[in-house]
């Protein structure tokens, strides 16, 4: 007696196999390469969606590789599709895609896109997709299994025979309220203490107008940037993926959605905004605003052009200080803006020097999305040490100044600020060429005892030097 053909096992792309919607990362990875391009494609937007995910799919070129793949599903098909049932991937998407993506899994039997009906099912009304109606034309009502996700999943349920959705992991409960909190990088906010630097450099810490106003830019600040951390993992979708650490972020990932980190970016941006307009002035809204118009400019610009991006970088911290100063209304001093350029550059320079490390570390001769190579990470080094230096150069300068005589009692304790800061540019760049830095070397001095015990002898010298 001949045994039964086995069920087909249909396994949805978007939400099912890949944790991501493939418009939105066609989209996106269009938007960054070619901005212009990608405004065009939103005007398919007007003539149907199937016509804007057309666009998307022969213009973008995904790189199917690097898409976020639930791991545990598609160990479940490879035993699956080892005991010779067909397995068939399902997508309302370009079928050009989804067949890519069948070739780099290889597990696939058939691909069964709506690209692939000219007509539509004539038969009893149901309410299943075109994916659907083609599913029920090929393997009859009840004839195959589903495995579902995204926006195929609610008609085909009663078309299969059995349902399954597929729930990524983070995307319920407290998982999925954890994704939402490193996604803000509340850990960056760090940063945003800068907005506090001319509230103590102008001796206006003991105003509580001053400090109700620098603690609403702190927090309005921390909105907008958080934005903008979105956005920037937006656009680089790609190149987190090919990163050791950031792969892990929530929208690389595919653990947060991202049609719901285009929700959390407008919500913390209107939040910002909204809190800039009721208690700060507008000096600061300002400011504000030039330094999101910036931070634009270096993610569709200036990222990946060398020099350029550690420019850009060094301007967004000192415009934390200008922010801060505007909230307050006082002046940011030549010394300060002096002395955070050439400081701030040099944390920039260990950023790249570390990602160049990276690359050479895995065998690559350049890090995904930047400009530099392995071969220039000498110069990174010399100009990076050279920055740092340069900035306690400004210190010992400012701390030898007739401004610092006439605004302190006791000027003579701020020398310490210079062997101290002058130790600690050496000891994070050479940590940065033994591979020991963290990505970011904010982030590695709020968790580095030396650094909090450096920082806090900072503050006791400036007490020192402030106290009648």
């Amino acid at each position: 007696m001949a045994s039964q053909p086995a069920v087909p096992l249909c396994v949805n792309l978007e939400g099912g196999l890949v944790r991501t919607s493939l418009l939105f990362e066609g989209f996106f990875f269009l938007l960054r390469a070619r901005p212009r391009a990608a405004l065009h494609v939103l005007l398919g937007l007007f003539r149907g969606r199937a016509e804007c995910e057309a666009r998307i799919a022969a213009q973008a070129g995904l790189n199917v590789a690097l898409l976020p793949y639930d791991r545990e599903l598609l160990k479940e098909l490879a035993v699956e599709a080892g005991t010779g049932r067909p397995i068939v991937l399902t997508t309302q998407s370009s079928q050009w895609i989804a067949e890519r993506v069948a070739s780099h899994v290889g597990l696939f039997s058939a691909v069964v896109a709506s690209g692939d009906l000219s007509e539509r099912s004539t038969g009893p009304v149901r309410r299943v997709g075109p994916v659907g109606d083609r599913l029920v034309e090929l393997y009859g009502d009840q004839g195959f299994d589903y495995i579902g996700g995204g926006r195929t999943s609610g008609g085909i349920r009663h078309a299969a025979r059995s349902y399954r959705q597929v729930v990524a992991g983070g995307r319920s409960g407290v998982g999925y309220l954890r994704a939402l909190i490193k996604e803000i990088r509340l850990h960056q906010w760090m940063k945003n203490t800068l907005v506090f630097v001319p509230l103590i450099t102008s001796q206006e810490a003991g105003k509580p107008a001053a400090m109700v106003a620098a603690c609403a830019a702190f927090l309005a600040f921390g909105l907008c940037a958080s934005s903008v951390y979105v956005l920037n993992d937006l656009l680089d979708l790609d190149a987190d993926r090919q990163h050791k650490t950031k792969c892990r972020r929530p929208l690389a990932s595919g653990v947060l959605p991202i049609a719901h980190g285009l929700v959390l970016l407008a919500v913390l941006l209107a939040a910002s905004l909204c809190l800039s307009l009721t208690l700060l002035p507008t000096e600061f809204l300002g400011a504000l605003g030039a330094y999101y118009a910036s931070t634009l400019a270096y993610s569709f610009w200036a990222k990946e052009r060398v020099t350029f991006d550690v420019l850009f970088l060094a301007g967004l911290y000192t415009m934390r200080l200008l922010a801060g100063a505007a909230a307050i209304g006082v002046e940011v001093t030549f010394w300060l803006l002096a002395f955070s350029m050439f400081l701030f550059l040099s944390l920039a320079l260990i950023k790249r020097y570390t990602e160049m490390l990276g690359a050479k570390n895995r065998g690559g001769l350049k890090a995904a999305g930047r400009g530099y190579a392995v071969d220039d990470m000498p110069t990174l080094l010399s100009m990076g040490t050279s920055a740092g230096y340069g900035a306690v150069l400004v210190l010992a300068l400012y701390v030898n100044s007739e401004e610092v005589a006439a605004r302190y009692a006791h000027p003579h304790f701020l020398w310490w600020l210079c062997p101290l800061l002058l130790f600690w540019i050496s000891r994070v760049w050479i940590k940065t060429c033994r591979d020991e830095m963290h990505d970011d070397p904010i982030v590695f001095a709020a968790s580095d005892r030396l650094s909090w015990i450096i920082g806090g002898a900072i503050v006791v010298a400036v007490w020192l030097a402030a106290r009648a």
